[in-house]
């Protein structure tokens, strides 16, 4: 890991556009707070990120992607969530990773919270605070539907409702366009937060493609039909 000074001077950017419309921060807060978000910590794909101090650290992911999944004895995975830019992310001490981990699925940007509302003004702290608490609340609600996803699901219910999820969330931050989103996981990643071999979610992409709710290309899910995803998810 690596750490740079620097701003991060968009205020309409997806993390703080994130906060701004799901977690009730306002433009101009939104604006000050980033002012404050340095240093900036930096990993590459494929890095565990733990904390380095021994209690947990909330840190607020900029750019990229992780995810928090554990790993069995038999070295099978179970991928519990993935975060997105403007998500805050728990990360515990390097001991408890054998319980839950986090993993930079592509190069990752992101700040610690708490070292970062110490410099903010006194009038935008609570506000911050507030936010962040409420993206992070989201994030909690979220795995009930994963819970109901694995348990009652079928395979397509599952990938339906798991990439119209994504779909939702990156609309949010203003990461989806006509052409669809991008979407940095493999077919092992899909299996593994789904419950799934990959030839199940192979199978499955197929099947979605033909059902027309997407297609998924090269990193990308396009050919998207947000209603048709809704149909097939029964969500």
């Amino acid at each position: 890991m690596s750490e740079a000074s620097g701003g991060f001077n968009s205020p309409t950017h997806p993390a703080t556009e994130g906060l701004i419309r799901s977690a009730g921060l306002t433009p101009s807060v939104a604006e000050s707070f980033s002012e404050l978000l340095r240093p900036i910590e930096r990993y590459p794909a494929a890095a565990v990120i733990s904390s380095i101090a021994p209690t947990p650290r909330l840190k607020w992911i900029l750019k990229g992607w992780v995810c928090e999944m554990r790993v069995l004895p038999d070295g099978r995975r179970q991928i519990f969530s993935f975060g997105l830019p403007g998500d805050p992310v728990l990360l515990h001490p390097a001991a408890l990773a054998k319980l839950r981990c986090v993993v930079a699925l592509t190069s990752v940007e992101c700040i610690d919270v708490a070292r970062t509302l110490t410099r903010a003004r006194d009038a935008d702290r609570a506000q911050i605070a507030k936010a962040m608490d409420n993206a992070a609340d989201l994030a909690r609600e979220r795995r009930y539907a994963d819970l109901v996803r694995l348990g009652r699901r079928s395979a397509l219910q599952r990938l339906a409702d798991l990439l119209l999820e994504l779909h939702d969330r990156l609309d949010q931050i203003g990461m989806v366009d006509e052409r669809g989103f991008h979407l940095p996981l493999t077919q092992e990643h899909l299996a593994d937060a789904l419950g799934l071999s990959t030839v199940h979610v192979n199978r499955s992409l197929k099947t979605l493609r033909l059902e027309g709710g997407a297609t998924f290309r090269f990193n990308r899910v396009i050919q998207v039909d947000r209603a048709r995803l809704a149909e097939l998810a029964q969500a």
